[in-house]
């Protein structure tokens, strides 16, 4: 179970689910039931999101260690079971998801939207080194899965996905088709550089406000990516190092895309980004 709740760091949640009363119902499945919940003894509104028993083994509270060890780089809170479920408190993002922003950064000017995308990138890239250095690939990063708080800051999220490389050289591939690179279309498979990869498509979504590989059907985007037919172009007006990176960040061979730790820690990146903000 997983709750978005707007709190301190300082203030620890060990309180019963009965603590909380639904204000209204937003979907339901198999494994996962969300409803928005307001704690009943302050006027803090949440996400509500339900792990069950039934869809997990060795279940108890420390059963999902791993996810909360995933989970602390965007701020986990506390943790308490409650009958079947596993409940999980985290940081609210008041900020809604990157498919928002997408849409407001195309009624900026070009240099306030490559300035603003700038930013981002270099957040969810930061993110990505730290996942990446603990040996995680997220799987399903997209604009739904990166929200943003009450600065505008983007904090890459739902980690329901990730998994953690060990000694594999690969990890099957997942995730939403269209948001998956080259390789995990041909061969099925999942790497490190295949987040790199999304984040290249995601910048370039959010200076365009179009999929760079966006066909007329999905079946024609995904044959786009893997032929990495770029149908929406990295616009003239991003130029330098910034354009060289994200092109190094497509590249169809998965071997020789960059991984996120030299990005993220190369001073020309660091630059870059500081020069233009």
């Amino acid at each position: 179970m997983v709750i978005f709740i707007n709190l301190t760091d300082s203030i620890r949640i060990s309180v019963p689910l009965s603590s909380f009363s639904s204000s209204f119902f937003i979907s339901a499945h198999s494994d996962f039931l969300n409803s928005c919940v307001s704690w009943l003894s302050t006027a803090i509104y949440t996400l509500f999101k339900i792990l069950s028993k039934s869809s997990c083994t060795n279940f108890s509270l420390s059963f999902s260690d791993s996810k909360l060890w995933i989970l602390a780089s965007i701020r986990f809170l506390d943790a308490f079971p409650q009958e079947l479920d596993l409940c999980i408190v985290m940081e609210f993002c008041p900020g809604g998801n990157l498919r928002v922003l997408i849409s407001q950064l195309q009624l900026m000017n070009e240099k306030e939207r490559k300035m603003r995308c700038c930013m981002s990138f270099y957040q969810i890239l930061s993110s990505l080194a730290h996942l990446h250095s603990l040996g995680i690939v997220h799987r399903d990063l997209k604009p739904e899965n990166v929200f943003l708080d009450e600065n505008g800051n983007t904090i890459t999220a739902d980690f329901g996905l990730a998994q953690k490389m060990a000694s594999k050289s690969y990890l099957k591939s997942a995730g939403t088709e269209v948001y998956a690179p080259s390789e995990a279309h041909t061969q099925g498979k999942m790497i490190f550089s295949s987040d790199i990869w999304v984040l290249a498509v995601i910048v370039i979504e959010m200076l365009t406000g179009k999929h760079p590989f966006a066909g007329s059907s999905q079946n024609e985007t995904i044959e786009n990516i893997k032929k990495g037919k770029m149908v929406v172009p990295i616009p003239e007006y991003v130029q330098g190092e910034l354009r060289d990176i994200l092109v190094k960040m497509l590249n169809i061979d998965d071997q020789r895309c960059p991984i996120a730790y030299f990005l993220q820690s190369s001073l020309s990146v660091v630059m870059n980004i500081a020069m233009i903000l």
